[in-house]
């Protein structure tokens, strides 16, 4: 067992919310992505017609386009360099997966994208505070890394603030090809635009509801289990996997790819929630 001082007992009772990922961001990078700028339109009709319904085309123009799904709370933009795909809000990462996997297919197929680089997944965790204080002494007593005495002395004034980013690489074999993995951890306490709270009036009323209408809030109940709960103030770690290599666009096994870098996220997660409990 660790010794656990009071202090610090004190600090991560001041959490206000669960330690849980609050965002996935999937992005890959196109070689020669230019050769698609008259093509951009006929790519928002295929997506449209391919994707899950709610699907709205935002801004278009012919080096790039933007959608946007509310009920799933998903964003996808991309241009002639890259195409990146988010999903906030509320999470569910079977949904992401499916469409990620789908708009890069039409992408790749509509663009004739022959070579891409770089698939990048991104996982964001947040826990919340009611302060920036007490998201700062937090992060600083996760002991993540140990600061230069003689570096504070030297910058003057008392520590304020604290952020911890680490990077590895291994070259290895991907499924019969050479590959260089790169994965990155960042810590760091931040302040951010609180969402609305999840309309509790609504679940209170279910048992008041004919039957039919509680089926409906039975799966709004649901989707309130996968609304990220925002707060102003928190430590966040974001867990980044990617390869720094270059691919034929067919020979990405992206289902795969992004199914690995979930599992090594989630076991990440794992490891801090282990280092939180220490606190």
């Amino acid at each position: 067992m660790f010794p656990v001082r009071t202090s610090q007992r004190t600090t991560m009772s001041k959490a206000t919310t669960n330690f849980r990922p609050t965002r996935f961001s999937f992005t890959v990078r196109f070689v020669q992505g230019y050769r698609f700028l008259d093509k951009c339109g006929e790519a928002i009709v295929r997506l449209e017609e391919t994707l899950d319904p709610g699907w709205i085309p935002a801004e278009t123009i012919p080096t790039g386009g933007q959608l946007r799904n509310y009920t799933l709370g998903m964003g996808a933009k991309f241009h002639s360099e890259s195409l990146t795909v988010t999903q906030s809000e509320f999470l569910s990462f079977d949904v992401f997966h499916d469409q990620c996997c789908k708009i890069y297919e039409v992408l790749r197929s509509t663009f004739e994208i022959r070579r891409v680089l770089t698939p990048v997944l991104r996982v964001i965790c947040q826990v919340g505070f009611p302060d920036v204080e007490a998201a700062e002494e937090f992060l600083r007593e996760l002991d993540l890394c140990t600061m230069d005495p003689d570096l504070c002395r030297a910058l003057g004034g008392r520590n304020e603030s604290l952020s911890f980013t680490l990077c590895t690489q291994d070259d290895i074999e991907w499924y019969g090809m050479d590959a260089r993995r790169r994965r990155r951890c960042d810590v760091r306490a931040i302040r951010q635009e609180r969402q609305p709270f999840f309309d509790e009036r609504l679940v209170q009323r279910i048992a008041l509801l004919p039957e039919r209408y509680r089926d409906a809030m039975q799966g709004l109940r649901k989707l309130r289990t996968q609304h990220a709960d925002i707060r102003e103030h928190a430590v966040q770690i974001d867990f980044e996997d990617s390869f720094e290599t270059e691919f034929n666009s067919r020979n990405l096994d992206l289902p795969t790819f992004l199914t690995e870098a979930r599992a090594w996220s989630e076991r990440m997660e794992t490891f801090f929630l282990t280092r939180f409990r220490k606190i």
